[in-house]
């Protein structure tokens, strides 16, 4: 094969590879791309982030149990603490018309 063919086709690959790559990470860098809260994510996005999602909490999370009792006082409190912190956003029940959560 001819060196110079061979030297272009490795060249041709990497910039197929490094220029989107760039373009993403500056993209991010510069604030172009959206992250309303409000908009559903598209499939490709939902399917990425959620497969990152669940790679990184299998990666951190401990192979122990559960330090809390299950009991329903703890329950309890977590519902308190779900409608203090986190209803606002992702509504208070399956019901819920919250176009945020």
């Amino acid at each position: 094969m001819n060196p110079k063919i061979v030297r272009s086709f490795i060249l041709g690959a990497i910039s197929a590879y490094l220029f989107p790559a760039l373009a993403l990470v500056l993209s991010a860098r510069f604030g172009v791309l959206p992250v309303q809260a409000d908009v559903a994510p598209s499939r490709a996005e939902a399917a990425l982030l959620g497969a990152v999602l669940h790679a990184t909490v299998a990666h951190h999370a401990t192979n122990g149990r559960n330090p809390l009792p299950a009991s329903n006082d703890m329950l309890m409190a977590g519902a308190v603490t779900y409608r203090e912190m986190c209803a606002h956003c992702h509504g208070r029940s399956r019901e819920s018309d919250n176009s945020l959560g």
